[in-house]
């Protein structure tokens, strides 16, 4: 994809102090046990991204934010994402599920 390399490689560490693996490095030797365990932590954190963007979009109305200008957006958003982590933060609090949806009624 272009961005294997000993450049890229540098450029991650210094910049952003990431070491990041390529199919090139598993190619040369590396376990391949190692390249599924980290396959399968990718994936548990995509599930996770996944589920985060869902609620944000499906329960707390991302997909359309109705603002008028940039700041308004950039208002909207930053008052869900808080809604989102404060329901996650009580969610912790009693001890149920993550991104258990609360209802109040129920």
């Amino acid at each position: 994809m272009g961005f294997a390399g000993q450049a890229w490689q540098q450029h991650w560490a210094r910049d952003y102090g990431a070491f990041v693996l390529t199919k090139a490095d598993y190619a040369q030797g590396a376990d391949p046990a190692d390249a599924q365990g980290a396959a399968r932590g990718g994936a548990s954190r995509r599930q996770v991204v996944e589920t985060v963007f869902h609620t944000l979009s499906a329960r707390c109305g991302l997909t359309f934010p109705r603002a008028r200008t940039y700041w308004g957006l950039l208002a909207r958003l930053g008052a869900k994402v808080a809604a989102f982590n404060l329901a996650v933060y009580v969610n912790h609090l009693f001890n149920r599920p993550m991104f258990a949806i609360f209802d109040p009624l129920g």
